[in-house]
């Protein structure tokens, strides 16, 4: 699904391949998960360099179907083999394969919830790696890692909305017609076609950040107060004091990690921990008493840098020590 991942596989490119063995090595607990999406890949010859999500949307829906009138799939111990080659248990395998992939290969994880009305599309992007989707309309997202967004199958007439709990950017196609509406936390963002970033992880403040484009940004319980972004513009909004605070922001700074790069301006350690838990898909912990002063703030632009490199950096000269077991990185006296 990743494309970075399949121009890997199937360009022989030296630098590409460098890349990746560089981005292994600062992240040596992935590396036995990218040689399960390489052995997957091989296993399957996939040839395509894009799978559209129409076709995974299909195939789910075939899967579940199927599933759903074969209640012998979960009770019954034995099997007919014979009936196993039918096209629908093909049609399930290949369904069952693409989801493999998707969690092998460390990109997403995906849902339809069902109601009465809606399929919505939810995809969560594993900790440790940022995911590129493509929508219907051809807008693209980059939902960073640790970021979910959900969305309907399909966009009804005249609105397009989306929901997102995280970090993504968006570049939205022009559609004078159907508005594009990304909710994220107490604001709602609308525009017609613009590039753009929000940030709205929870118990943070919410961010709309834009680069292309104009972009309309509202409270959800105030609709009708609304203000405008221009480029180089953001809007933050904390749910304490209900109000939008508008300043220019950097674009090498605040959306570095569209680029591939982790950068922290003097955030505390709640911000912190959070990004390198998505970055470096590892879980922090803190032992008990261990408390950080408030003014212990991080400012540092880290690529291709290991995650100890940035806790040395943090903890400059001895404000705490950690220890990392695996995928959990201890912190302590």
């Amino acid at each position: 699904m990743d494309a970075d991942f399949l121009e890997w596989m199937t360009s022989g490119d030296s630098v590409l391949a460098a890349d990746w063995e560089s981005w292994l090595q600062t992240n040596p607990h992935k590396r036995g998960e990218v040689e399960r999406a390489v052995r997957l890949f091989q296993l399957l010859k996939f040839r395509q360099t894009e799978l559209s999500l129409e076709v995974i949307d299909e195939e789910w829906e075939k899967l579940e179907e199927f599933l759903d009138k074969t209640p012998e799939f979960s009770t019954h111990r034995s099997f007919d083999y014979e009936e196993y080659l039918s096209p629908v248990w093909r049609r399930a395998g290949f369904a069952a394969a693409v989801l493999a992939l998707m969690i092998i290969g460390g990109v997403a994880y995906f849902k339809m919830p069902q109601s009465s009305h809606t399929q919505w599309v939810e995809y969560t992007a594993p900790r440790g790696r940022k995911v590129s989707l493509k929508l219907e309309d051809g807008s693209r997202i980059l939902l960073n890692a640790g970021s979910k967004i959900t969305y309907p199958r399909k966009f009804k007439p005249g609105k397009r909305e989306l929901s997102l709990n995280g970090e993504a950017f968006f570049e939205v196609v022009r559609d004078t017609t159907s508005p594009f509406f990304v909710t994220a936390g107490s604001v709602t963002t609308q525009v017609l076609g613009t590039s753009f970033g929000i940030t709205a992880y929870p118990n943070q403040q919410v961010g709309v950040a834009v680069v292309t484009g104009k972009v309309k940004v509202f409270e959800n319980e105030t609709p009708h107060e609304q203000i405008y972004l221009s480029p180089s513009q953001m809007a933050t909004f904390e749910d304490s004091s209900r109000v939008f605070k508008i300043r220019n922001f950097d674009q090498n700074k605040l959306l570095a990690w569209v680029s591939g790069v982790l950068y922290f301006d003097k955030a505390d350690f709640g911000q912190v921990k959070t990004k390198l838990e998505n970055w470096y898909g590892v879980t922090l912990k803190i032992e008990p008493g261990l408390t950080f002063d408030e003014n212990l703030l991080l400012t540092g632009k880290y690529q291709n840098k290991s995650i100890e490199y940035v806790l040395d950096a943090y903890r400059y000269p001895e404000r705490f020590r950690y220890r990392i077991k695996n995928d959990t990185v201890t912190i302590f006296h």
